[in-house]
């Protein structure tokens, strides 16, 4: 697909795969994309752009895949599993800074970014507000209401007393979010939202 050359490329870059600790991008990252490119399926027809490779790898509870682009050292991971908010994926991207002419030949920080679906309120009227599926984005896994921990021991990460118990914490919201969704959404309405009283309001 890409060629003697690329092909030759992309061997040696699943083998080295490094993500740098300073993107924010948890410890067991790295070793987990490279257990997903070495052992995973190869289903690289599912590839979005020229020189990606995609490998899927089995969770204990559902499936993680992850997009390796061969030419930008750029990864995206698509995980969904028994712990994943309103059942929907987690997706998670690392993103290596590139020198250029732009940064005057200084490298930028590499980024890392999770993100995930929530239900969130959304203004319908001055006093009212409907439940919507909306977005929670952050540079840190921790900040996460889905539980990745079962991808965390993929990464050889083994559980110490405080990741057990922000687990048990997580799943006690993650049962909120998927049974009542219209009570989390009413629990965490955004901070530019009008100061009602949402207590007789029934949200859709």
């Amino acid at each position: 697909m890409f060629g003697k050359e690329s092909g030759a490329i992309s061997k040696k870059a699943i083998d080295e795969v490094i993500i740098e600790g300073g993107s924010g991008a948890p410890a067991w990252l790295q070793p987990l994309v490279n257990k997903a490119l070495k052992e995973g399926r190869d289903i690289s027809q599912n590839a979005i752009k020229d020189g990606q490779v995609v490998k899927s790898l089995d969770t204990p509870t559902g499936k993680v895949d992850v997009y390796y682009d061969t030419r930008t050292g750029e990864i995206d991971i698509d995980y969904i599993g028994g712990n994943t908010a309103l059942g929907e994926s987690v997706n998670m991207r690392y993103t290596p800074g590139v020198a250029d002419e732009g940064t005057q030949g200084i490298k930028p920080a590499d980024e890392f970014e999770a993100s995930e679906a929530i239900p969130e309120g959304r203004m319908s009227s001055p006093n009212d507000y409907n439940v919507e599926l909306g977005e929670n984005v952050t540079s840190d896994v921790k900040g996460l209401y889905s539980d990745t921990s079962e991808l965390a021991e993929l990464g050889g990460q083994k559980p110490v007393i405080r990741d057990i118990v922000e687990t048990v914490k997580k799943k006690k919201v993650l049962k909120q979010i998927n049974e009542n969704p219209n009570q989390f959404a009413s629990d965490n309405l955004r901070d530019d939202f009008p100061d009602y009283d949402y207590g007789d309001v029934d949200p859709n």
